[in-house]
């Protein structure tokens, strides 16, 4: 997004769950908010800038310069603040509470052997069918194939790829426990979401300010000769 996209309109996205002071949405719209402050500060110093008559035109630059500086050292520390530590936080809460609501029985030899039974079988299939049989295992809460795959030796992962088993839970984990799930997709979008929005206002902001290192030289350049005419 651009920087003029961004103070006309401000992000083209944002959570979609109701914002809970408590939840990860709550805690990515209050990110969003102060990218957006961080973005219309910078805005106003470029032109307080552009506005005075006692600049010239690389002291323009200059200040241009420096706000970007400024607003890109706010950014930094936005991505560090409570907010995003929190979005963190509950998105690890969440994925463990995920990852407990399938249960395993790794501890059993006889399960061990049992699962390594299903993986025989799933070895000889090909990856349609694999993923045919993960599926209806799934839909019919077979516990048995699921964690023949989740506790499958590392060797010889994965039978599927990662973000298709964590589909397939995720799709299991509606049915046993809708609340967690709703949990997961929250802090989970919440964290794309603040992720985003600070990658977004970044690029903008280094692109507006000339922060690019070609451009940075360039600047220096202006400012070594100081008359405002391009080096």
């Amino acid at each position: 997004m651009s920087l003029e996209s961004l103070l006309r309109h401000g992000f083209a996205f944002g959570p979609t769950h109701k914002a809970d002071p408590d939840s990860a949405t709550f805690a990515a719209q209050g990110i969003q908010s102060v990218a957006l402050q961080i973005v219309n500060t910078y805005a106003q110093a470029v032109k307080e800038a552009a506005d005075d008559p006692n600049l010239s035109p690389a002291g323009r630059t200059k200040e241009q310069r420096e706000a970007g500086r400024a607003a890109i050292a706010a950014i930094k520390e936005l991505a560090g603040s409570p907010a995003a530590t929190r979005i963190a936080e509950l998105l690890t809460r969440a994925e463990a509470a995920l990852d407990k609501s399938v249960p395993g029985d790794i501890d059993s030899p006889a399960q061990a052997v049992r699962e390594w039974e299903v993986r025989e079988r799933l070895d000889a299939m090909d990856k349609s069918e694999r993923l045919a049989a993960v599926r209806r295992a799934a839909n019919a809460g077979d516990m048995l194939v699921i964690n023949a795959i989740r506790n499958a030796p590392s060797i010889v992962k994965p039978y599927l790829p990662a973000d298709t088993m964590d589909a397939v839970i995720g799709e299991m984990t509606e049915k046993r426990a809708p609340d967690r799930a709703l949990a997961l997709r929250t802090a989970r979008e919440a964290s794309v979401v603040a992720g985003k929005s600070i990658a977004d206002v970044t690029a903008a902001i280094t692109t507006a300010a000339h922060l690019t290192p070609d451009t940075a030289t360039r600047i220096r350049s202006l400012e070594t000769r100081g008359d405002g005419a391009a080096a």
